[in-house]
């Protein structure tokens, strides 16, 4: 079954359209005018939360399965700030994902 995509709905179109039947839709084009898109750059994130722990996974492939690989490559904890340095970095063919 495909899902009906809307282009940047209003508020009252959602509510309307899929909230009050619990319908399921695709919001097509719903982050475009968000302000975090243009500010949250990896230099401004390592600043505002650099000493924040996460997990890291290192993969040999773009490409993350998680029905094949899940927990398949150890995580491994580090600060945010930490983790934006190995991303600028590191030569390509290595991937990285926050967990």
């Amino acid at each position: 079954m495909a899902l009906p995509v809307v282009h940047q709905p209003s508020p009252d179109e959602f509510r309307r359209g899929y909230v009050r039947s619990r319908s399921p839709v695709i919001i097509a084009g719903g982050m475009e005018t968000w302000p975090a898109l243009a500010s949250w750059t990896l230099p401004y994130l390592k600043q505002q939360v650099g000493q924040a722990m996460v997990s890291v996974e290192t993969h040999a492939t773009p490409i993350f399965r998680p029905s094949v690989t899940w927990n398949a490559f150890p995580a491994e904890r580090m600060p945010l700030g930490e983790y934006v340095d190995q991303l600028c970095a590191e030569p390509r063919g290595t991937w990285r994902y926050a967990a």
